[in-house]
């Protein structure tokens, strides 16, 4: 015997799925430099920094093959900075954020106090994906409401 779903509750299952899917998707915010690095190297430290003059948040990120380094290959490391165009910042509350696709603001990172000085974290809701395929570098700000489980900084 085969089972049917009645369409009112088909209806009201999609509206709620509907909804809830429509705001667990994050903005993406990618950046547009891409950066040319060895493609053994790995990610060794990053940053945020806003550059107030052009108004814009910066992931700095430091790139190594320290992993692969030997007495015939040196250690090299390598610097990029990647803008994230359409970040702004709230000097009133320390929060940067982006507009989502209904305009709502999104929080991506805040300011911080550090043992030295401040620096700016990201928040719970926003991860930076940095895509790196046979040493070509992309990088991606993604922002939403829900927290992200594991690392904000991840290379892919």
């Amino acid at each position: 015997m085969k089972t049917t779903t009645p369409p009112i509750v088909f209806a009201v299952w999609m509206a709620v799925y509907g909804l809830s899917s429509a705001t667990a998707h994050p903005t993406a915010v990618r950046s547009p430099e891409t950066a040319q690095t060895y493609a053994d190297s790995s990610i060794l430290w990053h940053q945020l920094r806003w550059l107030p003059r052009p108004q814009m948040l910066v992931a700095s990120i430091t790139f190594s093959n320290l992993d692969y380094a030997s007495k015939i290959e040196p250690r090299q490391d390598e610097r990029f900075d990647f803008s994230f165009p359409g970040v702004r910042f709230d000097a009133r509350d320390g929060t940067y954020y982006v507009r989502g696709a209904h305009g709502e603001r999104i929080g991506v990172a805040a300011l911080r106090q550090e043992f030295i000085g401040r620096g700016i974290a990201l928040l719970p809701g926003a991860q930076i994906n940095v895509f790196k395929r046979s040493g070509v570098v992309h990088v991606v700000l993604l922002a939403g409401e829900t927290p992200i489980a594991g690392s904000h900084w991840v290379e892919k």
